[in-house]
């Protein structure tokens, strides 16, 4: 064999002797003690030294300490068992530490908010709890603000929670604040306002309430509405505000004998009072759900507008009487219930003008028993005309009266069965058919 391929196979079995030295070394290397990290019965790794659970473990409750919460109980059982190992992988203190926390339940005394009988939320407190309430009251409040109310029924219960579940005042008033958001929503092609608000949870009055300028049966695809946020809670807000707001003024008329019938004349124009107005407004999450009047005090008066109106009608030409007043006949002359009845009934309505048919001289204006109120007229040719059942009298006795003039107003004085005039022409003080004379 020569030198060169002697020399090879020395460094060939050279090789294979160390690799086989290497391979003992490892088998026979040392097992290594290490401590095996359980929590409830379950293996989650191993550590080096068993003091390090308690350290982290007492590590992470000091800073819930620093955070507020005074006294940190642990839920699970965390144990150590020594095992040996040749080659465990070990965490260090933050691995360690981030898997405490992870798994472990640290659980404290804190306030949960409950709303209508539902548990909300958890928050370290009641101060706390009141705190972030408040924060939704002010969200909703304005310097004319009077009055905050909660329309819901809030109490508080203080029980152990994670301190994974319990918020701080910041998370908490956000999460309340944005229960309270309004989304934009655009209108789909067979949608309702029904529809919609069962999708969303919201009443039909929910979403009527934030679009008053829409028209519930008209919604159309394409159109953006406004829905209400769900509103964990609701918080009424009451304002004080005061207007001042125009009195309208009223009509007056009268009845004026000079003028002829049907026409009008304003006599004095009318303008507008002033008032000053009280309302308390009721709000819900910032929407006025209620006005109420509280007082209002007049500041200028109104001036009534007055108008006269025309009374006056001309005899006709045939130098017949006019009809006294308005409405049909109700009863003529003649025969009536087993007696004469003197005269003709008008079915005018009650205030009606009662006229004189013709002019003439007031010879009694007063009572006259079943007549009521009554005006008796003298005219020419020893003709008088009576006018019975008024509710009121214009005219006094002896007073000059033009034919169309207002001496009266239709009633039910006397023996009337209801509103009505009676008319009666007499001739030389006998009864005449008053149809005769018209």
């Amino acid at each position: 064999m020569g030198k060169r391929k002697l020399a090879i196979l020395i460094a060939i079995l050279g090789l294979l002797l160390l690799s086989v030295f290497v391979g003992w070394m490892y088998q026979a290397r040392p097992y290594k003690e290490v401590f095996a990290v359980k929590i409830d019965g379950e293996l989650i790794g191993y550590v080096e030294e068993p003091g390090m659970i308690e350290k982290e473990i007492n590590f992470i409750e000091n800073e819930l300490h620093n955070k507020g919460y005074p006294k940190i109980n642990l839920k699970e059982n965390v144990q150590t068992t020594p095992e040996r190992k040749k080659d465990a992988e070990l965490f260090d203190s933050q691995e360690l530490r981030s898997i405490l926390e992870d798994k472990l339940t640290f659980s404290t005394q804190a306030t949960a908010i409950i709303i209508d009988g539902k548990e909300i939320m958890a928050v370290q407190n009641q101060a706390a709890a009141r705190s972030v309430l408040e924060v939704l009251k002010d969200r909703y409040s304005t310097q004319d603000t009077q009055k905050v109310s909660f329309k819901e029924e809030i109490s508080y219960s203080d029980r152990q929670f994670s301190v994974k579940l319990i918020r701080t005042k910041l998370e908490a008033a956000n999460y309340l604040l944005d229960l309270q958001k309004s989304v934009s929503y655009e209108v789909k092609k067979g949608d309702t306002i029904w529809s919609i608000a069962n999708k969303n949870s919201l009443s039909e009055k929910d979403i009527i309430n934030v679009n008053p300028s829409i028209n519930p049966e008209l919604i159309k695809p394409g159109e953006r509405i406004i829905l209400p946020g769900k509103k964990a809670l609701t918080v009424i807000t009451t304002e004080k505000n005061s207007s001042k707001e125009k009195v309208p003024f009223k009509t007056e008329s009268q009845w004026n004998s000079s003028l002829p019938y049907g026409k009008t004349k304003v006599v004095r124009n009318g303008s507008p009072g002033l008032k000053q107005v009280v309302y308390e407004v009721t709000f819900y999450n910032g929407i006025k759900v209620k006005t109420n009047k509280l007082s209002e005090k007049i500041i200028e008066e109104p001036v009534n507008k007055i108008i006269e109106k025309g009374s006056q009608r001309q005899v006709s030409r045939s130098g017949r009487f006019i009809r006294p007043t308005t409405g049909p006949i109700s009863s003529y002359f003649g025969p009536r219930w087993g007696t004469t009845h003197r005269g003709i009934d008008y079915a005018a309505p009650y205030g009606e003008a009662a006229k004189a048919s013709a002019s003439g001289t007031v010879n009694y204006a007063g009572w006259a028993n079943g007549y009521g109120q009554v005006v008796y007229i003298q005219h020419r040719n020893g003709l008088t005309t009576r006018y019975a059942h008024l509710s009121k009298v214009a005219v006094s006795s002896g007073q000059q009266v033009a034919g169309g003039q207002v001496i009266g107003q239709v009633g039910a004085t006397g023996n009337a069965t209801g509103p009505n005039l009676h008319f009666e022409v007499r001739k030389n003080g006998i009864p005449q058919n008053p149809l005769n004379y018209l």
